[in-house]
């Protein structure tokens, strides 16, 4: 079903049979509304704003069930030419057309069934009531239809985007911290002061490119100047960032302003407007007076120090009106990225927070958000959430790289919401993808205790107590936690520790199955309202009011108390002894529900914080909860360092909109090898198996080594490879060719960065003697490269990087290094 696929793009013109001339005569009616379609075009690209908006259309076609193979469709395109530059890795060039035309009007396409055909489609040119007056004319926009298997019409399609529009690649992605998902609106001049200080003090393991502020800096939407927060301005920020080694950025949404200020009564001739002449939020960007606005706006910023801009809000309606009448919704909202580039200068670094294939930006802007906000959770009815950002990145993996860098939004140090498998699977592609590489979290914060949780069992019920506390170590201030709780969830007692009275016991394993028998929120109270207590139902969250639940406000915290019976936790109430697992959450509800918006009220820098116990009649447990220091895990953004296109691909992308094969074959003059996530969309565990199609240059069988559990997996053939996973977990892979009969050693898998020794190897050279690796100064500052060699091989030097030991078993050497050091660094291996 992948093997065929259609792209369109109202974009460009095919020399040929595609094209119009310009309009003669009487114009051409207006087009039909289309029937009720009986057949579909997948939509893979068109990503949450859908294809009317992007004038994009990608996909198999297929009916309401999916798509399907039997589809034939007949269209002369014009043969391509190559566009100039150099192919990406692993790939052969894309093709461009010999005609190429500006961008012109949104475009949307709609199935129209023709008994006589097995799909057909309505393409309609969206001129948004632009003016044309008397002896004038305008074209449509200008079609492009291209028939072959998937990876070759997606790339010849983004091809010829690159050359319409303009695309803009000179700049590699951005590697950097903001301050959103940490403090949000909350954030302080201190909060990123910490954070660049940190990065000052420890250049090795945070070497950012960007510190960017994002909302809660400016006065209001449309006022752009400090608040409070920030008495000092924005421009002593910027220094102390840039004593850091970064650049500073700024979060602006330009054209939206806030109707309580002056400026819409001043200037409501400077606003876009509706048919009706009703004016919108937001600014016109075709009218000179809010031009000038604009312009000033970000050049003030530019004047503070900044580099980096992170445009978000960039609204133009779909039934906008403009002061100047000629111009489509496409041209304006590109007159504004236009406008954006030159206020900013040209060697700004312009991401468009867009959330889908923009092209408006493409052509004036270095990166564009792909995706959704990545917030910490697995899935929302929303959207915002982890498994969408994965749906969104995945799809427009092919863009990165040829149009612009890819934003797939911030990546985590720690699980908040997610399960560890699911921020292994999240941090797996945005690394491979190899667009813009970001976090929030505050690595700056040292370990902090948050409170102390007795539990213990009383008759027929658990009864728990916890003592909780905001903390914020950088500010030395405890604020209550309004809108938080008490996460538990109780588990049959299996195996485990027992508790011992008076310390805070641990489980040695992991409750023993991933679904708890019973879930229960006890949220303390929201200002002056009661506490209640919440219980995870099929049907949803429902309130529990007949549970004792008393909560007592304290200086910066609550004390909480419950009575919970062990029925409603789904465990016999002569049940000898249960597991039970408390975490402190910033947000009423963890995982989801109608409480969404609060996640971020917290000043809790992390937002679960876990302890296990095991209770028995006998004796209860009791023990201090907190977060420990950010710092622990720093490596996970240090393999990340720096962002390394790989021209990644979603292996199924045409009928697999969650990409459960992802990755990229990369050739290296030392020898090929191929970078692959296989990770499980199900909430099920499951056996999932390499596709090998596409990997043929790495021969009938290869080394296969996982990044995340560093286990050599076996020489095999490809179509053997499988792995177990769990729900939404990942295997990262190295494959590695292997030539035939004798051969000198192989490199077979490294975890200094998440590519897998695309990035930081920077050379090697191997003979039945021995290898020398020459390592670049990408990715973490300690871990392991792994070596594949028949014969014993031994340490005979090493430069700027210290091996800290060797061993082998089963012909697989692990060399684990540490102290790596600036350019220069290898290692000779005698055999």
């Amino acid at each position: 079903a992948g093997d065929w696929s259609l792209a369109m793009l109202g974009a460009t013109d095919a020399a040929g049979p595609l094209s119009a001339g310009p309009l003669t005569g009487a114009p051409p009616p207006h087009p039909p509304a289309p029937e009720p379609p009986h057949r579909r075009f997948a939509d893979t690209l068109g990503l949450f704003h859908g294809p009317s908006q992007q004038g994009l259309l990608l996909g198999a076609v297929g009916d309401d069930d999916g798509p399907q193979a039997d589809v034939a469709f007949r269209a002369r395109v014009a043969p391509p030419t190559p566009p100039p530059g150099p192919p990406l890795d692993g790939e052969p060039p894309a093709s461009a057309p010999e005609t190429l035309d500006a961008p012109e009007a949104p475009t949307t396409a709609a199935d129209a069934p023709d008994a006589a055909a097995l799909a057909a489609l309505d393409v309609i040119s969206e001129m948004t009531d632009v003016v044309v007056e008397p002896g004038q004319w305008r074209r449509s926009e200008q079609v492009l239809l291209t028939g072959g298997a998937w990876d070759d019409a997606t790339r010849r399609l983004v091809a010829w985007i690159a050359a319409t529009h303009g695309a803009r690649t000179h700049r590699r992605p951005v590697f950097g911290w903001c301050s959103w998902y940490h403090k949000t609106t909350q954030v302080t001049a201190g909060d990123v002061l910490a954070f660049a200080r940190a990065a000052r003090d420890d250049r090795a393991h945070l070497p950012v490119d960007v510190i960017q502020l994002d909302d809660g800096y400016q006065v209001a939407m449309g006022d752009w100047s400090c608040n409070a927060k920030f008495p000092a301005g924005l421009a002593p920020l910027v220094r102390e960032i840039e004593q850091a080694g970064a650049e500073g950025g700024i979060w602006l949404a330009p054209l939206l302003v806030d109707p309580a200020l002056s400026l819409p009564c001043e200037h409501p001739e400077w606003f876009q407007r509706n048919a009706a002449g009703q004016h919108k939020r937001d600014l016109d960007p075709t009218h000179p007076g809010a031009r000038e606005h604009l312009r000033e706006i970000i050049a003030a910023k530019r004047a503070d120090g900044f580099g980096y801009f992170k445009f978000d809000f960039v609204h133009v309606a779909r039934d906008a009106r403009f002061h100047d009448a000629s111009r489509t919704r496409l041209q304006a909202e590109r007159d504004f990225w236009a406008l954006a580039r030159e206020a900013a200068g040209e060697g700004a670094y312009v991401l468009a927070c867009t959330h889908h294939l923009c092209r408006a930006a493409t052509g004036h802007v270095d990166a564009v958000r792909v995706g959704t906000d990545s917030m910490a959770v697995w899935w929302d009815t929303h959207r915002i959430c982890i498994s969408d950002c994965i749906r969104a990145a995945g799809s427009l993996a092919d863009v990165n790289g040829r149009l612009y860098a890819c934003d797939p939004d911030v990546t985590y140090l720690r699980p908040r919401a997610l399960t560890e498998a699911e921020l292994q699977t999240w941090h797996s592609l945005v690394g491979v993808l190899g667009g813009t590489a970001m976090i929030s979290d505050p690595v700056y914060l040292d370990a902090q205790t948050l409170g102390t949780v007795t539990l213990r069992l009383e008759g027929p019920n658990l009864y728990l107590h916890a003592s909780v506390h905001d903390g914020d170590l950088l500010q030395d201030r405890r604020q209550p936690w309004d809108g938080s709780c008490v996460e538990l969830f109780a588990h049959p007692g299996t195996g485990g520790a027992r508790a011992t009275p008076g310390q805070g016991a641990r489980a040695t394993e992991p409750p023993p199955s991933p679904s708890p028998t019973g879930q229960l929120w006890l949220a303390p109270p929201a200002g002056d309202a009661a506490a209640v207590l919440l219980r995870a139902t099929p049907g949803g969250i429902v309130e529990v009011p007949d549970v004792p639940l008393h909560c007592t406000r304290t200086v910066g915290g609550y004390e909480l108390h419950a009575s919970v019976p062990l029925s409603l936790l789904g465990v016999a109430p002569d049940a000898f002894d249960l597991l039970a697992e408390v975490r402190l959450c910033a947000a009423p509800e963890p995982r989801h529900g109608r409480f969404t918006a609060t996640r971020f009220a917290s000043n809790l820098p992390h937002r679960t914080i876990e302890r296990y116990g095991r209770i028995s009649r006998e004796d209860g447990a009791s023990g201090p909860v907190g977060v420990g220091s950010f710092r622990e895990r720093v490596r996970r953004f240090e393999i990340l360092h720096p962002p390394t296109p790989l021209g990644a691909r979603s292996w199924h992308a045409g009928t697999d909109p969650m990409h459960g094969q992802f990755g990229a074959l990369v050739r290296r003059p030392w020898g090929d090898f191929a970078v692959v996530l296989l990770w499980n969309p199900s909430d099920r565990p499951a056996r999932v198996r390499l596709d090998p199609r596409g990997l043929e240059p790495l021969g009938p069988r290869a080394h296969a080594w996982s990044f995340w559990d560093g286990r050599y997996l076996g020489l095999a053939p490809l179509a053997d490879v499988e792995v177990e996973l769990g729900p939404h977990a990942p295997a990262l892979l190295r494959l590695t060719a292997a030539p035939a009969g004798q051969h000198p050693p192989v490199l077979v898998g490294s975890d200094l960065h998440i590519t897998l020794g695309a990035a930081e190897i920077a050379d090697l050279a191997a003979d039945a003697g021995g290898v020398r690796i020459r390592l670049s100064d990408a990715g973490a500052r300690a871990g392991t490269i792994v070596l594949a060699s028949r014969t014993p091989l031994t340490v005979r030097a090493a430069e700027n990087v210290t091996v800290d030991s060797l061993t082998g078993e089963g012909g697989v050497w692990t060399l684990r290094l540490s102290g790596r050091r600036g350019p220069g660094q290898s290692i000779d291996l005698l055999a």
